[in-house]
């Protein structure tokens, strides 16, 4: 969400990169996004950004997303996020974000047939329902050593 923004963001006013290390330098770009724009559907009226990548281009990896500064965002310096994405991962574990069989008997004990929140961390595709499917994501996506996402302690500047 931005506030204020002053034009229409472009792909150009991002600097994507991927990675699933702390190690920044070993992180590549990834793909150049689409930008969707939604004038006052942010938080207090902001305009809320949307990034949108082709399916799978982001997954198993850290994203790393700057805002550049320009006259199309109105921001004054670079602003950075960091986004994770594990695919079956709930949250079992504070020590690693690997995609194992806890994760999917963890779903599997937290069935919901209809209005899950959006914020269900075991409703996996988010589609508002806790079932087999959500069991069955968390099974394709398993990861180990290596292949789980891997926790990062990401930079204080851009």
């Amino acid at each position: 969400d931005i506030a204020n923004l002053p034009g229409t963001p472009q792909p150009a006013d991002f600097v994507c990169q991927r990675g699933n290390s702390s190690s920044l330098t070993t992180w590549v770009n990834a793909l150049s996004p689409s930008v969707s724009v939604r004038p006052n559907a942010g938080q207090n009226g902001s305009s809320r950004v949307t990034l949108i990548w082709s399916d799978n281009a982001i997954q198993k990896t850290w994203l790393r997303v700057q805002i550049q500064a320009s006259s199309r965002t109105g921001l004054a310096q670079p602003y950075v996020f960091y986004f994770g994405n594990a695919i079956g991962e709930v949250g079992d574990s504070p020590t690693n974000a690997a995609v194992t069989a806890l994760d999917q008997l963890l779903i599997r004990n937290n069935p919901l047939a209809s209005s899950a929140p959006i914020v269900n961390r075991y409703d996996i595709n988010r589609d508002r329902a806790v079932n087999a499917l959500d069991v069955m994501l968390a099974r394709a996506h398993a990861t180990s050593g290596t292949t789980a996402l891997q926790l990062i302690t990401a930079p204080s500047t851009p």
